[in-house]
C-alpha cells in the first residue's frame, strides 16, 4: 500500500511522527527538541506551502489557524484546498468564538461585581501576572479575566504566538466554501467547554490525560473533504 502523505500545519514544538510537520516560528532547534524517527519538519509559511498540487492524503492544524492575520485567512484555505489531494480530507481545530465572547461578558461582570462589592479584585482580573514571564499557564489562567484575555489574545510569548482572527461556526464554513470545498463535503463539530478535550490524529493524548482534561472553551473541529 502507498503511504499517506500527510501534513500538520502550524505544528509549533509538536512534530508528529509519520507527519511533515510545517511551522513559520518555531524549529526543533528552537525548542532543543529531536526529530522522532519518522517525523519530518519543513519551515514554512501556511499561506504559501511549498508543495504541490494534489500532494498531500490529509491534512491537520490544531489552534493555528485564529494566529492568520484576518487579511490572510482566505488564502491559507485556498492552499489547503490547492495541496489536498483529490478525496483528501482535512481537518482544522480553532476557538469556537461565539462561547468566548459568552464567557467574556461573564468574566467582565465577574471584575465589576468583585470591584463593586469591595472584594478582592485580583481573584479575577491580576494585572501583575501580565508583565511577569515567570508566570506558568496554570498561574496565568487562574483569573477568569487573565484567562479570556489569553484565549482571545493568545499568549504572546514570540511573535507566532498572537491571535488576529476570530471564528465561529458559520464563518468557518463559508471559509471553506470560498476556498472551493463543496457545502456537501463539509462537516463541522462543536466542543463544550468542559467536555473532554476532542482527539486530533496529530495531536494524540493519553487516555489517562484525556480523562483529567477538559476544555477551558468551546472548540471548532472543521472537516472538509476535497
Amino acid at each position: 500500500m502507498k503511504k499517506q502523505i500527510r501534513l500538520n500545519l502550524g505544528c509549533g514544538a509538536n512534530y508528529a511522527v509519520g507527519y511533515i510537520n510545517v511551522d513559520a516560528f518555531m524549529t526543533p532547534a528552537d525548542v532543543g527538541a529531536f526529530l522522532s524517527k519518522g517525523a519530518e519538519f519543513v519551515k514554512a509559511d501556511v499561506r504559501n506551502l511549498p508543495f504541490k498540487k494534489n500532494f498531500a492524503d490529509y491534512i491537520e492544524s490544531v489552534d493555528m489557524i485564529e494566529h492568520i492575520p484576518m487579511r490572510n485567512v482566505l488564502r491559507v484555505f485556498q492552499e489547503i484546498y490547492r495541496v489536498l489531494k483529490p478525496r483528501g480530507l482535512m481537518r482544522i481545530a480553532t476557538t469556537d468564538f461565539d462561547g468566548v465572547a459568552r464567557d467574556w461578558l461573564e468574566a467582565s461582570r465577574e471584575l465589576e461585581e468583585a470591584i463593586r462589592n469591595k472584594k478582592d479584585p485580583t481573584k479575577v482580573f491580576d494585572p501583575r501576572q501580565q508583565i511577569d514571564d515567570r508566570s506558568s499557564w496554570n498561574e496565568l489562567v487562574k483569573p477568569s479575566v487573565n484567562k479570556m484575555m489569553m484565549i482571545i489574545y493568545g499568549n504572546q510569548t514570540h511573535q507566532g504566538e498572537y491571535h488576529q482572527n476570530l471564528f465561529t461556526e458559520s464563518m468557518m464554513r463559508m471559509h471553506l466554501l470560498a476556498a472551493g470545498f463543496k457545502n456537501k463535503n463539509i462537516k463541522i463539530h462543536r466542543f463544550t467547554k468542559g467536555s473532554l478535550p476532542p482527539q486530533m490524529p496529530a495531536f494524540p493524548v493519553p487516555e489517562e490525560i484525556v480523562a483529567s482534561t477538559v476544555l477551558i472553551s468551546d472548540e471548532l473541529i472543521a472537516e472538509a473533504r476535497k
